[in-house]
Formats: C-alpha cells, structure tokens, sequence
C-alpha cells in the first residue's frame, strides 16, 4: 500500500528579533548575497523585511488601489465605446467630420487613431473633396434614373440611359 505524502511547503516564520538582527548586520555593510547563504533565507525576502523596517509597505496604498481601480473602469469604458463606434459604423465622411469637429480640443492622430481612419487619408480627403463633389452629382443621377424606372433597371440599362444623357459612369 502507498503511503501518501503532503507536498505542500511548509514556510518558516521569522520572529521580530532574528529580521531585526539580520537587518544590523546589513546595514553594517555585509552584502545581502553573503546574509541570506549564512541564515538560509531568500535575498528577496531580507529586501522585504529592509523596506518594512524602514516604514515602507509591501501594500500599496490606499490611493494605488484606488488609482488602479478607477484605470480598470476607464479601460472597460473605452473597450466599450470603441465596440460601439465598430457597432454603429458611422460612414467616413462622418468620421472625418467629427475629427475636424473637435481637432482644436484634441491631437489629430489620436482622433484618427480612435475613429479607426488612417491620418494620411484624413489629410488626403482634402484633397479630393473637389474630385468626389460631382462623383455625388452623378450619383444621384443614377439614383433618380433607377426610381424613374421602378427599380427594374439594372446596371447595364442605367450606364446605357446615362450615357445618353452624356454622363459617364461605369457599372459600380
């Protein structure tokens, strides 16, 4: 029959008076390295008990857990805002309104960066706002000629009726 062992470790305690003593000797210029071979106790555990005879506390304070928790609720709200601006899909041009909407209160390339849009093609769309204005022109064209025909009218039939008319437009 096996006998069964308990491998958990078992930790030793250290009184007050043997941290005190270990804590002269170091500060009477024994190395750490030297002070935790000769006693058997972790360097890390005599930095510890340095610190906490100094005032300090292995704890973080009030504040930290306080600045940490509130860092965990502005993580969680942006995390969320960030899936609601991908739920809503606001179109590019939306975007970029809202980027120059508020580019004086805030740095450009992280207005970019939030709204998902590169910073080149924001600076781009400047650029070919002359191009796309009568783009839109021709477009409503084509919406109009595909109301007029009851919405039969497939591409073929509309870039044919449009040009025509002397516009050219291509299928998309």
């Amino acid at each position: 029959m096996k006998q069964e062992t308990n491998t958990k470790k078992k930790y030793r305690k250290y009184d007050t008076t043997f941290k005190a003593e270990a804590i002269r000797q170091l500060e009477q210029g024994r190395s750490v390295t030297e002070r935790s071979a000769s006693l058997g106790v972790g360097q890390s555990l005599f930095h510890r008990w340095k610190k906490e005879s100094k005032g300090g506390s292995t704890e973080p304070s009030a504040e930290t857990r306080q600045l940490r928790k509130e860092m965990k609720r502005l993580r969680e709200e942006n995390d969320i805002l960030k899936k609601s601006i991908e739920h809503f899909q606001p179109s590019r041009l939306d975007r970029y309104r809202f980027i120059e909407r508020y580019e004086d209160a805030h740095r450009i390339t992280l207005l970019c960066e939030l709204m998902g849009v590169s910073r080149s093609s924001y600076y781009d769309r400047f650029e070919r706002d002359s191009v796309t204005l009568p783009q839109s022109d021709i477009s409503w064209k084509v919406v109009a000629a595909f109301l007029f025909h009851k919405r039969r009218y497939g591409t073929r039939r509309l870039v044919s009726e449009l040009a025509d008319e002397g516009i050219q437009a291509g299928r998309q």
